[in-house]
């Protein structure tokens, strides 16, 4: 005869599964599979090998990342430890958006309601609180590499890819095998090559990171570069290898406001891209009447970022997606970023969308971190870690799929009628 708490278990274990077989069996979603926390596993293709395995850690953990009427309740449930995922955590995301379009009958709704509920003892560390914002962990990340879960843990995600050589850019891949370092190689001469830089040509970079593509341009196309930043700590390194290159004298990189280059009419080239950040499309008149006044006439300036693909507004989006990225960035257009350039007075030349090497670089970016996650962890918390995870997973999806664009954009100052720009494409 069963104890009751071994019948209160094949209970909770009949219900998960009766749940799953009848809302996601007979759709055909993406390819996963489900293991409870006793060791059953429920797959939902039934054959092959899932693209990722959702692991419940206790008998409440279905309803908790299943949860009706909150989008993000599997990156919350993840990120609270109720489930894990194993695999391809992008299929994870893709399941999310799966499940926002699937329609609930009132049969799931009342099998939902029978599922156990509680949490499991490891569940929910103290750093993953309930009023998590995981906007502030993409800010922290994309502004001052600095996670605002443990302020004195500043830097620590990033320095495992410094230490690579690698920075936080969106690399150019001509295959899908190439490596992370050889394609953002490659995107800084599509980027110079572009602004058609040459020797002694002035360059300002007005948003340079690490300053990576600043000790490009100089070392490999001879131009005189001057780059703003907003953390000496994350430009350190590149200040150093510029010093050692001897290439001080062309080359400056720059983190103090009131140094900032101001004379106007002074620059030949201007550049402005991060994979990582954004200018809200409220600061983007400021932004080009700026770049306007300090370009020369016959000025290029090239200028990338962030902006909403298919499905426009978030009601369309997975959750993941829109607690990462704000609003502003999915609703925003490319269209709408150049009609604010022309209005300021600059000619379009060139835009090109990047979006498939951004998902290629953010699933470059998953196998490092993956490959130092117990490090990570040590140094940081598992939050730390499952947040960046997510993160990464969920901008890879979002240019994977349209719903993120990352475009960049060639603007010239008019001089004249005459752009000087070779009839022939390079």
């Amino acid at each position: 005869m069963l104890s009751t708490a071994t019948a209160v278990q094949d209970q909770s274990i009949k219900k998960n599964i009766s749940f799953l077989e009848n809302l996601l069996g007979k759709y055909g979603l993406v390819d996963f599979a489900v293991r409870l926390w006793d060791g059953t596993i429920w797959n939902s293709s039934r054959a092959g090998r899932p693209r990722c395995t959702l692991v419940l850690n206790h008998p409440g953990a279905l309803k908790r990342a299943f949860r009706l009427g909150n989008r993000f309740s599997l990156g919350e449930a993840y990120l609270k430890r109720d489930i894990d995922i194993e695999g391809d955590m992008e299929g994870a995301i893709a399941l999310e958006d799966c499940l926002h379009g699937l329609e609930w009958r009132w049969r799931d709704r009342v099998r939902f309601r029978r599922l156990p509920s509680g949490t499991a003892a490891n569940a929910a560390p103290p750093e993953a609180r309930e009023d998590l914002d995981l906007r502030e962990i993409l800010s922290g990340a994309a502004k001052d590499f600095r996670s605002p879960l443990e302020p004195p843990l500043s830097g620590v995600f990033f320095r495992f890819f410094r230490e690579a050589g690698l920075s936080p850019d969106c690399g150019y891949f001509q295959d899908i095998k190439d490596t992370l370092e050889a394609a953002q190689s490659r995107m800084y001469d599509i980027s110079c090559g572009k602004l058609r830089l040459q020797e002694d040509v002035t360059l300002l970079d007005m948003n340079c990171g690490w300053g990576n593509l600043v000790f490009h341009a100089a070392r490999n196309f001879g131009a005189n570069v001057v780059g703003m930043g907003t953390d000496p700590q994350a430009m350190e390194m590149t200040a150093k290898a510029i010093h050692r290159a001897g290439l001080s004298y062309r080359c400056r990189l720059q983190s103090t406001p009131g140094d900032a280059p101001q004379e106007q009419g002074s620059w030949d080239r201007l550049i402005h891209v991060n994979l990582f950040d954004w200018v809200e499309e409220s600061r983007l008149p400021d932004l080009f009447a700026r770049a306007w006044n300090l370009l020369k006439p016959g000025g290029l300036f090239l200028f990338q970022g962030v902006v909403g693909g298919i499905g426009g507004p978030s009601q369309d989006n997975p959750g993941s997606l829109e607690r990462l990225f704000p609003s502003e960035i999915q609703q925003t257009s490319i269209a709408d970023i150049l009609r604010i350039a022309e209005w300021t007075g600059f000619e379009l030349r060139e835009v090109e969308n990047l979006r498939e090497h951004c998902a290629l670089s953010m699933r470059r970016w998953q196998v490092l971190l993956g490959e130092s996650s117990a490090r990570i962890r040590l140094l940081t918390n598992d939050t730390v870690y499952r947040s960046w995870r997510l993160f990464l997973a969920t901008a890879g999806y979002g240019f994977q799929s349209g719903r993120l664009n990352f475009h960049q954009a060639i603007l010239y100052k008019p001089n004249g009628g005459e752009s000087g720009f070779p009839l022939p494409r390079p």
